[in-house]
């Protein structure tokens, strides 16, 4: 399908601008009066439950990225009110930070719950947001850490193909992929870090087709937008190598629902070059044993959100965690009691 130029876009699909609440008349976010040749483009998307842990990455990634200029793309839900906060902890590095405010009651039609907000859905977007000028990105997740200067993925070549992503390390992607219809043989991939030719993206109008997706089959739609994509990228994407999303489940084990991290931490997940925080056990999580926790709060520490109490910091989690420390044995006896109770 032919892209679609700025006066094909349907108004109400974006509202952009710096300041995060200026529309534009051609429905295109502005660029940055000067971005140097070379520049690494990286988009991220978040709403205010989500700007502690943007925060965090966005610091990961500028002290870790130091060969090539980046450029951050950061899409966000009109009224946002996270910014200054996010930019009082970037400092200097807040200059190379664009917020997009994105009118999103396209996506709002779409499969949404407490864990997946429709601006979990903005990375899809990305075709008609992002200037023609853009022509390659780097998709990053705000519940990851950058360890490692990006060049390297950056330059992968992708070949025909569209995107360049890891294999999921969820435990049910066999389960996802019978879901979906997509051969047992076949990869899923996690959406959380993601390399993208734009200009092929926008050719074959992706976007539009995992919106199609997921509003035809919301059923089929087991991690959101994640499934529409893998989906529709079925035969157009290439693995990159998993030290680029290194996942939860590298470091530790799910035991009758719970999560064990392995002691010592495996080499190769410790070695990761960015460090995804899926699933249970994010070291923003009340006595959390992720590896990477301390340095999640090193640059945690330095951010608006510095010694705020965990959420999952109430009586019940508190007792069931200390238990699961310190006298693992009387776990299922104090479950049983709170059951009687």
């Amino acid at each position: 399908m032919p892209i679609q130029t700025d006066d094909q876009l349907p108004p109400e699909l974006v509202q952009a601008g710096r300041d995060g609440a200026r529309g534009l008349a051609s429905g295109r976010a502005p660029m940055p009066s000067a971005v140097p040749a070379g520049t690494i483009h990286v988009v991220a998307a978040t709403d205010d439950n989500y700007a502690q842990h943007l925060t965090v990455m966005l610091m990961s990634l500028f002290a870790s990225c130091r060969s090539r200029p980046v450029q951050v793309h950061v899409l966000v839900p009109p009224g946002f009110t996270m910014r200054g906060h996010v930019e009082d902890a970037l400092k200097a590095d807040a200059s190379r930070v664009e917020f997009i405010s994105v009118a999103d009651s396209t996506v709002r039609q779409l499969k949404t719950s407490v864990s997946l907000p429709p601006s979990s859905y903005y990375r899809v977007l990305v075709g008609e947001i992002l200037p023609p000028s853009v022509r390659r990105i780097v998709y990053l997740d705000c519940d990851l850490l950058v360890r490692s200067d990006l060049a390297d993925m950056w330059d992968a070549p992708l070949g025909n193909n569209i995107a360049a992503a890891c294999p999921d390390t969820g435990g049910d992607a066999g389960v996802v992929l019978h879901v979906l219809d997509l051969p047992k043989t076949a990869l899923y991939f996690n959406s959380g870090v993601m390399l993208i030719d734009l200009d092929r993206w926008r050719r074959e109008n992706v976007g539009q087709q995992v919106i199609d997706f997921a509003r035809e089959h919301p059923d089929l739609l087991t991690w959101g937008d994640q499934c529409a994509l893998n989906w529709v990228l079925r035969d157009s994407w290439k693995p990159l190598g998993n030290e680029w999303n290194v996942q939860t489940p590298s470091f530790g084990c799910g035991v009758k629902g719970d999560l064990y991290f392995y002691k010592p931490a495996p080499p190769a997940a410790m070695a990761g070059r960015i460090i995804h925080f899926t699933g249970w056990g994010r070291p923003w999580n009340y006595m959390s044993e992720h590896p990477f926790k301390p340095l999640y709060q090193h640059y945690l520490a330095q951010t608006f959100w510095r010694g705020r109490r965990p959420s999952d910091k109430y009586p019940h989690n508190m007792v069931c965690k200390t238990l699961k420390r310190h006298a693992p044995g009387l776990l299922p006896y104090y479950i049983r009691l709170r059951r009687i109770i």
